[in-house]
């Protein structure tokens, strides 16, 4: 895809985050059967569902600006994987492996979130209402979802620390 407007960067960035949300949500799915924590695999679980859900208003993106949905390959996303894959490797102990998910969750929300913050701007800038509204859901979603993940992730560390 070529990139000479402003337009072209925003539905190349529009491709990259729908990739992100189809890895993500396949990172999910492997990774919700190797959590001990019964609240984290229960957020997770939910969380899967929510990515669906996304996907769709995602599509919904696409058809409103008329353009087909496409998988654009996101290094970004492909690094916190591998970053998470580095540490499952090495066969931590539960309670770490957990850890290791909230904070490769945290980083995944994060980087989403920057991600809908500049889409929303764009589409804004754009005149795409209809876009914006819609990606602002999501952008909102994900900033809750990064905030739950803070907190478990805080309160897990305390007790994983405090039993060490």
């Amino acid at each position: 895809m070529q990139i000479n407007s402003p337009r072209d960067l925003f539905l190349h960035e529009l491709h990259l985050i729908y990739d992100v949300e189809h890895k993500v949500r396949d990172l999910l799915r492997e990774v919700s059967g190797k959590i001990t924590d019964k609240d984290l695999s229960q957020m997770m679980r939910a969380h899967v569902q929510e990515m669906g859900e996304e996907i769709s208003r995602l599509d919904q993106v696409f058809h409103e600006l008329g353009e087909k949905p496409q998988r654009m390959p996101c290094a970004g996303i492909d690094g916190i994987r591998q970053d998470y894959e580095t540490i499952a490797a090495q066969n931590p102990s539960p309670h770490v492996l957990d850890m290791a998910v909230l904070s490769t969750g945290m980083k995944i929300e994060h980087y989403e979130t920057g991600a809908y913050r500049a889409l929303v701007d764009r589409a804004l800038l754009m005149n795409e209402t209809v876009a914006a509204q819609i990606l602002q859901a999501i952008l909102y979603e994900e900033e809750e979802t990064a905030a739950k993940l803070e907190r478990m992730s805080h309160d897990m560390g305390q007790r994983v620390l405090a039993a060490a």
